[in-house]
């Protein structure tokens, strides 16, 4: 039900695009995007706490990259961040947490001047975490010792659909436009498994927020053009006169 209500909206706004007059936006863009992510980790961290481990942060700060295009004022584009690991232990293990995720967007140009624009976009994708464990004793171990005893560190992960609904204010400033973004980012409970070749899934597994907020400031590099076929028409016309 989800998928096709996501689904719908897509096609709307591609229909709305559709119906602009050929005096709309055109154009492209891609760069580097600093995001700063919120997820409730509560339920998580009580688990943490009842193993003697310290708390990890709600709030996640990572870079990636996207970029997308403006036809006739629809938005179509992508997005990518990868987000360092937090790292908590209890005195005897140390244990490592990370996640990244990645999505693909359509949007319509709702509001434009010569050096700004706003994007309402959707967009759906795919959102993984990893948590690592290791014994915190281990200090300079040989790669022979790991093949024969790779129980020092057991990773258990999920990846999963994810979809997002969010705001593009794109500033142009000398040659270079700089996107803020302010976004909500829903992904179903997922199921963790341990990762190895049976892909062994995690029994009382730890419990992750299906909500996540987001805050991003990215630095593109692109040109847009109002009534790009206008102006075709209009170069045309005058190399027409001239001859």
């Amino acid at each position: 039900m989800l998928k096709s209500k996501i689904l719908a909206a897509a096609i709307a706004l591609l229909i709305a695009g559709s119906c602009f007059a050929d005096e709309g936006i055109y154009g492209g863009f891609g760069g580097v995007i600093g995001m700063g992510l919120f997820s409730d980790s509560s339920k998580l961290n009580d688990k943490l706490s009842a193993a003697g481990y310290t708390k990890i942060s709600d709030y996640s700060f990572g870079i990636g990259g996207g970029g997308g295009g403006i036809f006739k004022n629809v938005y179509v584009g992508g997005w990518g961040v990868g987000f360092p690991s937090q790292k908590v232990d209890n005195g005897r293990n140390v244990l490592s947490y990370s996640s990244g995720m990645g999505f693909f967007d359509v949007g319509l140009l709702v509001f434009s001047t010569e050096n700004f624009c706003l994007i309402p976009k959707i967009g759906f994708g795919g959102y993984g975490k990893t948590i690592q464990v290791s014994a915190s004793a281990i200090t300079n171990v040989s790669f022979d010792n790991i093949l024969q005893n790779p129980a020092n560190t057991t990773s258990i992960t999920f990846g999963n659909i994810a979809f997002e609904a969010s705001i593009l204010s794109m500033f142009k400033l000398g040659m270079a436009n700089f996107g803020l973004s302010a976004g909500y980012i829903f992904s179903p409970k997922p199921s963790w498994t341990v990762s190895s070749v049976n892909e062994t899934s995690v029994l009382g597994q730890p419990e992750t927020s299906e909500h996540s907020f987001y805050l991003s400031l990215g630095v593109y590099f692109g040109s847009f053009a109002n009534g790009l076929k206008q102006s075709i028409k209009e170069l045309d016309s005058g190399d027409n006169e001239s001859k």
